[in-house]
């Protein structure tokens, strides 16, 4: 039996036969070196990379990956062991990343649907003027004066609320007077909103007052046309003689009376007041009688009773007390 061997010094080949196995041999080229340790029994190779005996038969050496055809060394590809398994973001990384910029797509698309469509107010189609609880909550933040009132007889089985601004009062001496007032049923289903004010001259405050803003929020809310018609009505002849412009609106829920009395004199451009009631309720009659001060008999000479005259009265006894005012810092001079 006989193993195949290279010289290390000029790379020739021997076949050598197995009884010369540890011996020291020399190559024709003078290099001498031992041979590795044999069986008796088989034909076997030399790996010239590491010396270690092979079978003939092998084409790559099992102890280095020597290739015998190629000359070459085969590197073992490394045996993935389980501690180096990939690790959690290597694994579900991608999947987070996606969830993540799904959950944004989503938020985003919330918050636009929510800031054209949602109703602040808590109005629905079985509230189509919101519920008290929710705006109660709204109102609270604006510092109102808040008291209850007796309910007007149109609406059983109800409760009035009214709110005051009374801070602007007491800033502008009377001269400001603002109110909200609602009606609510046991369930909190507001049954009619009612409010005035006085609107100041654009050059002064083109925002208006805050019940003026709150109304026109509720309007645009509730679907009320943004620039409604007015009809002129006047009031009263002669020198005395006032118009009050005059918008009735109505859908399938809501109706709504809204009054305006513009003013030439002083600081204030007009006087507004508006009811909205749900469609079987009458906005018309609560302005005119329902609402505190709507029907009562005037307190200034040449004012007479109907929608709009509390509001004329109103920036009349303002610019009164602002004569008087003058009247008496004349006198100390």
């Amino acid at each position: 039996m006989i193993f195949k061997i290279e010289c290390p010094g000029c790379k020739k080949n021997y076949d050598v036969h197995n009884s010369f196995s540890g011996k020291q041999v020399a190559c024709d080229c003078g290099a001498k070196f031992t041979l590795p340790a044999a069986p008796p029994e088989g034909d076997f190779q030399v790996c010239p990379a590491c010396r270690e005996l092979s079978s003939n038969d092998n084409v790559i050496c099992t102890s280095c990956g020597f290739n015998f055809k190629t000359g070459g060394k085969t590197v073992a590809k490394k045996r993935i062991k389980d501690d180096d398994e990939p690790g959690f973001w290597f694994k579900y990384g991608i999947l987070i990343k996606k969830l993540v910029m799904l959950s944004i797509i989503l938020l985003v698309g919330f918050t636009v649907y929510h800031y054209y469509t949602a109703k602040p107010f808590g109005i629905s189609a079985k509230a189509p003027l919101g519920l008290f609880p929710v705006m109660n909550t709204f109102l609270d933040k604006l510092n109102f004066e808040f008291k209850e009132l007796p309910v007007p007889a149109q609406y059983p089985e109800c409760k009035m609320y009214c709110f005051s601004n009374a801070k602007a009062a007491k800033d502008s001496r009377g001269m400001i007077d603002e109110e909200i007032m609602m009606i609510a049923d046991k369930s909190g289903i507001i049954q009619a909103v009612y409010g005035h004010y006085s609107l100041p001259d654009i050059a002064i405050n083109p925002n208006g007052t805050v019940v003026s803003r709150f109304l026109g929020r509720l309007r645009t809310e509730v679907g009320v046309p943004e620039k409604p018609n007015f009809k002129a009505v006047t009031h009263g002849t002669g020198r005395m003689a006032w118009t009050e412009n005059i918008c009735n609106w109505a859908n399938q829920s809501i109706s709504i009376c809204w009054t305006r009395v513009d003013n030439s004199v002083g600081l204030v451009s007009s006087n507004q007041k508006m009811a909205i009631t749900l469609a079987k309720y009458s906005p018309e009659e609560t302005l005119k009688g329902s609402m505190p001060g709507g029907d009562e008999e005037s307190t200034v000479d040449g004012i007479g009773k109907g929608a709009g005259s509390d509001m004329a009265r109103n920036i009349s006894k303002g610019i009164n007390k602002a004569i008087n005012k003058q009247q008496r810092e004349l006198e100390k001079e």
